[in-house]
């Protein structure tokens, strides 16, 4: 398999994945402010390095980073048109119907299966659904876990390796749970809806970015259901950090700024009986 500057092809995957996404979004707000044509050889740089990261993208054949690529470059599309800005909410419910749709065609015909066939690979997702109900039976800790990081460590560690060959759950969640138990995954589901809370608040206010974060939080937010990678340095768990902080513009923070002095000098005011 190829690895490139990482020891793994589905590490190689994501990288090139977030390459993909973070390039396309460059050149979609250059596109849209006609930066373009008054900087064409960042454009250009920006086109060879889309290319760059698309091949490299098909190159490690990492099945979960082509599929989150193709849904975060739908949002990122989607997101951006102005028909779907002015009706945000209606796009929201009719996207929920897609969704429940889909889930109950899977649950009735399974085609689940045949989408894995299609992107070549079976339905253990590369033995990993059989491997999960044996790292389950290794927590004994379930309220706080081993510790940060703790679980993959000494003696379980080579039992791991030399018996299933693997060093990871392939799986963001499980593996928090592994790590921190049901503390630590209640942790991580209440920084999801957090951040995920904000990302929509944006989104209805029509902030700038607002799209790019939601992508990154949707593309995030799947992609471990089959690989791990949140509380990481992978660029992707980075990402996920940086989209799900509030980032207001300056004119919002002076205005809240003032709101918050005024609303001081009435408590003063309250408080003197004047």
């Amino acid at each position: 398999m190829y690895v490139g500057v990482t020891s793994h092809k589905n590490s190689l995957g994501m990288i090139a994945l977030v390459s993909v996404l973070t390039l396309a979004w460059a050149l979609l707000e250059r596109w849209r402010s006609g930066l373009w044509r008054t900087d064409k050889t960042g454009a250009f740089a920006e086109s060879l390095g889309l290319v760059i990261s698309v091949y490299v993208l098909q190159l490690s054949h990492s099945a979960t980073s082509i599929v989150c690529t193709v849904l975060g470059l739908c949002i990122l599309l989607g997101t951006s048109l102005p028909s779907v800005k002015k009706n945000i909410k209606q796009t929201g419910i009719w996207v929920m119907i897609g969704c429940m749709v889909i889930f109950a065609l899977n649950e009735t015909f399974d085609i689940k299966d045949e989408f894995l066939e299609l992107l070549g690979r079976d339905p253990t997702l590369t033995t990993r659904t059989e491997v999960w109900p044996v790292l389950l039976s290794y927590q004994q800790s379930p309220v706080l876990g081993p510790g940060f990081k703790s679980f993959w460590a000494g003696e379980r560690l080579k039992e791991m390796l030399s018996e299933y060959g693997i060093i990871q759950a392939h799986n963001g969640y499980l593996e928090t749970y592994l790590n921190g138990g049901f503390v630590g995954t209640g942790l991580l589901v209440l920084f999801l809806l957090s951040g995920g809370s904000r990302i929509l608040k944006s989104l209805l206010l029509g902030r700038e970015a607002a799209g790019v974060r939601l992508m990154f939080w949707v593309v995030a937010v799947i992609h471990n259901f089959t690989e791990a990678s949140f509380n990481t340095f992978e660029p992707l768990w980075l990402a996920l950090l940086f989209v799900s902080i509030d980032y207001k513009p300056e004119h919002e923070a002076m205005h809240l700024s003032d709101a918050e002095e005024w609303s001081s000098l009435g408590s003063l005011q309250k408080d003197s009986g004047t």
